[in-house]
C-alpha cells in the first residue's frame, strides 16, 4: 500500500513521458530558431558582400540542437560567435 503523498509507477511513467515530450518539442523550437537566424545571417552577409559563415560551424550548431543534449544560451551563444 502507498501512503499519502506517494507516487505510483503509473504517476512517473506518464511524467517521464511528459518531460520526453517536451524536449522534443524544445529541441524542435530551437532548430526552427536556428533556420530563421541562418537565413537572417546569410541575407545579411549577402548584402553586405560578406563571406558565410562557416559550414562545419553551422552543423556543430545543428547537431547539438538534434542530440537534445544542449543548453539554450549556450547554442545561441555559439551562433552569435560566428557572425
Amino acid at each position: 500500500m502507498l501512503g499519502p503523498g506517494s507516487l505510483t509507477l503509473e504517476t512517473i511513467q506518464q511524467v517521464e513521458s511528459e518531460v520526453q515530450r517536451l524536449n522534443q518539442l524544445k529541441a524542435s523550437k530551437m532548430k526552427e530558431l536556428f533556420l530563421k537566424k541562418r537565413t537572417e545571417v546569410d541575407e545579411i552577409c549577402k548584402k553586405s558582400h560578406m563571406d558565410m559563415p562557416y559550414q562545419t560551424e553551422m552543423d556543430k550548431i545543428m547537431d547539438l540542437i538534434m542530440s537534445g543534449g544542449f543548453q539554450c544560451w549556450g547554442i545561441l551563444s555559439s551562433f552569435q560567435c560566428i557572425d
